[in-house]
């Protein structure tokens, strides 16, 4: 997979939720996740992969 190549892609990383599973997260489980997924994308962002879109902006 793309992980055992050295290539990896946000998408490779990300979890989504429908809005009706997010809307079943607790207030520290959605600041959890906004957490864990910052840190994913600055970790991706600091390997030169910096051509992401704003990826919890609605949340």
């Amino acid at each position: 997979g793309p992980l055992s190549q050295g290539r990896v892609a946000f998408e490779d990383v990300a979890l989504y939720f429908t809005r009706e599973e997010w809307e079943l997260l607790s207030r520290p489980e959605k600041q959890l996740y906004r957490d864990q997924m910052l840190r994913n994308y600055r970790a991706l962002v600091s390997l030169g992969k910096h051509k992401f879109p704003i990826f919890y902006s609605h949340l």
